[in-house]
C-alpha cells in the first residue's frame, strides 16, 4: 500500500474486522472512494467510543447482509 493511501482496517473496541473498502477496483475499472463504504462482522458488539467513532464517519445506511 501507498505511504499516502489511508489505512483500511479499523481498530474499534467491540467491532471486529471494520474496514474501509476503500482502493478497491470495480469491475468496471474504477476505485472504490475511501471514506465511502465500510464493512464489519458485527455492530452489536460496538463500545462508546467505537460508537463515537462510527458517528463520526457521517454513516447513513446500514445493510445486514447474513440472511436472504
Amino acid at each position: 500500500m501507498n505511504p499516502s493511501t489511508p489505512p483500511r482496517t479499523m481498530m474499534l473496541p467491540g467491532v471486529p474486522n471494520c474496514r474501509d473498502l476503500g482502493g478497491w477496483k470495480t469491475t468496471d475499472g474504477l476505485t472504490v472512494r475511501f471514506g465511502r463504504v465500510y464493512r464489519s462482522s458485527q455492530l452489536c458488539g460496538a463500545q462508546d467510543p467505537a460508537l463515537a467513532a462510527l458517528r463520526g464517519l457521517g454513516l447513513h445506511t446500514v445493510y445486514d447482509l447474513r440472511g436472504p
